[in-house]
This record gives structure tokens, C-alpha cells and sequence, in this order.
């Protein structure tokens, strides 16, 4: 009995907390910084596979010698 009433406890505590946790903003294109961190994102860890101009690599499959 205990054991049920302890599990439920931390159920409704999960759920809780799940439901206080902050929401996601939207992101919004129109705005200036939000545009330039992703920018600066997409540089720093992205634009090496991706490419700068979001085209990507041609044979992206195949092993380099760098690994």
C-alpha cells in the first residue's frame, strides 16, 4: 500500500514539474537577432557538413582520410 502511494506521489510530482516547464517561443524571421544567432549557430556548427550556402556535401557517404 505504501509503495502505490509513494509511486503516485512522484507520478503527480512528474507531472508537476512537466507541466510548469517553460514553453518554446516561436521563433520569429523577422527578427534581427534572432536571425543573426542562427546565423552564427548554423557557422559554428553546422556550416562544415552543410556547407556555407546550405548545399552540403556531394559525397557526403564516403570516409575521408580525416575522418
Amino acid at each position: 500500500m505504501r509503495a502505490w502511494v509513494l509511486a503516485g506521489l512522484g507520478m503527480v510530482i512528474g507531472a508537476a514539474g512537466l507541466l510548469a516547464w517553460p514553453k518554446a517561443r516561436p521563433i520569429d524571421p523577422t527578427n534581427a537577432r534572432q536571425v543573426e544567432q542562427g546565423r552564427l549557430l548554423y557557422a559554428q556548427h553546422c556550416a562544415s557538413c552543410h556547407g556555407t550556402d546550405l548545399a552540403g556535401e556531394a559525397d557526403w557517404q564516403t570516409r575521408k582520410p580525416s575522418g
